[in-house]
C-alpha cells in the first residue's frame, strides 16, 4: 500500500491530467504544509501527470480542450509587432 506522500503526488499527477488548476492549486499548497520537499512534489507529481497527459495526446486518445486553456492577454507591444507596417511613402 502506498504511503501518504505517495497518494497526495499521485492526486497531483491526476489533477495535472484533469486539467483541474484548482485542485492542483490545493495540493501543492497540502505538499508544503506537509513539509514534503517540493522538488519531490515537481517529479513524481506535477510532471509525472503532464507525462500521463503527452502520451495519451500522442496516442490519440485525448486531444487539449481549449475551454480549459487560457490566452495570456497581448501588451501593446506584441500587437504592435504583429500589425502591418508600412513604410511612409518616399518623396523622389
Amino acid at each position: 500500500m502506498a504511503n501518504d506522500k505517495d497518494q497526495l503526488f499521485e492526486r497531483l499527477a491526476d489533477a495535472v491530467l484533469e486539467l483541474d488548476e484548482e485542485l492542483t492549486k490545493q495540493l501543492a499548497h497540502e505538499v508544503l504544509a506537509r513539509g514534503y520537499d517540493a522538488w519531490d512534489a515537481i517529479e513524481n507529481g506535477l510532471l509525472l501527470g503532464i507525462g500521463k497527459a503527452g502520451k495519451l495526446f500522442d496516442e490519440g486518445v485525448v486531444s487539449p480542450n481549449p475551454r480549459k486553456f487560457r490566452q495570456p492577454k497581448s501588451s501593446p507591444a506584441t500587437i504592435a509587432s504583429r500589425s502591418r507596417i508600412r513604410p511612409a511613402p518616399r518623396n523622389v
